[in-house]
């Protein structure tokens, strides 16, 4: 577990590159946001295992290009396997209609409540994983990643990821 004051220490916020937060063997986890000094911060994340990559809340449209550049210089863009978005606000959610441009069977993992307003960013068509109804997803490296509900906190459909 990261605590926030080691959080603070690892990652300057004014970072241009990727910050590696935790690492066990080939499972990592990245913080790649942006710090630009605007009214919603990036605070985009990459869970690495083996072969596969999950990206958690990719950010709005703005910031495609530069979370692009900087998961690349972690894993190839194509072992980018989902899209964890917690919520559908545009800071968190906008992007993944480029993401699904670039790579249409992504999988896209959250609540049904999220889900209904997700379309509005791309056509609608993506693999839909819904968080609720299965609330743990097994990488194939053996690692798991839980789904844990977090009701208004910002939004009723909200949940937060645990990399068990």
């Amino acid at each position: 577990m990261v605590r926030l004051e080691t959080l603070q220490k690892l990652v300057p916020w004014e970072s241009t590159s990727p910050q590696l937060l935790f690492e066990q063997g080939e499972h990592r986890i990245f913080w790649l946001g942006t710090g630009a000094a605007t009214a919603f911060r990036c605070n985009t994340y990459l869970i690495s295992s083996g072969e596969e990559a999950l990206l958690v809340d990719p950010g709005g449209r703005d910031c495609f290009q530069e979370i692009r550049r900087r998961l690349s210089e972690i894993v190839e863009v194509e072992q980018l396997n989902g899209l964890i978005i917690s919520h559908q606000d545009p800071d968190v959610a906008a992007s993944m209609h480029q993401w699904l441009q670039l790579l249409p069977d992504l999988i896209v993992f959250t609540t049904p409540r999220a889900n209904v307003l997700l379309p509005s960013y791309c056509n609608g068509e993506y693999r839909f994983f819904d968080v609720e109804e299965k609330s743990t997803f097994i990488l194939k490296s053996g690692k798991r990643i839980r789904f844990i509900p977090a009701p208004f906190l910002h939004f009723p459909g909200a949940f937060t990821t645990y990399d068990d």
